[in-house]
């Protein structure tokens, strides 16, 4: 029973600890993307909470499977394969996080975000019959 406490304390810690390295590296981006979506309540949001916000949790866990498909990459680890993928690549990291995003948000916000981004179907269909 000790050892399971401990076991989940230690993953209670590495969770926090990666989310800060996620919050410190990609957290301007995160919030710029919001800001370009017209998200202003979740740019509140997750400027209040920081690397607590589930937001950062999700793009948290999309970099561990990424870099590490068993899960067995440390936060150090993770925080220097992003600094090396930026460093490679800035465009792809900004792609991605840009990616992650709008798709946490098409989870969370799903009418307004899809008309946001002219997903406007059902309008076109209501003209459709109004004048066809």
């Amino acid at each position: 029973m000790r050892r399971q406490n401990s076991f989940n304390s230690y993953c209670e810690v590495y969770i926090l600890m990666s989310n800060k390295i996620i919050w410190e590296l990609l957290g301007s981006l995160m919030l710029r993307t919001l800001d370009e979506l017209g998200e202003l309540r979740t740019v509140t949001e997750v400027e209040r909470q920081g690397e607590n916000h589930p937001l950062v949790l999700y793009v948290e866990s999309y970099f561990r499977k990424l870099f590490a498909p068993n899960g067995g990459l440390s936060c150090p680890e993770l925080g220097k394969r992003i600094e090396e993928l930026r460093k490679r690549n800035p465009t792809e990291l900004e792609q991605m996080v840009r990616v992650l995003v709008k798709e946490y948000c098409s989870k969370i916000i799903p009418s307004k975000f899809r008309h946001r981004l002219g997903e406007r179907r059902s309008l076109r269909e209501k003209l459709t019959l109004i004048y066809g």
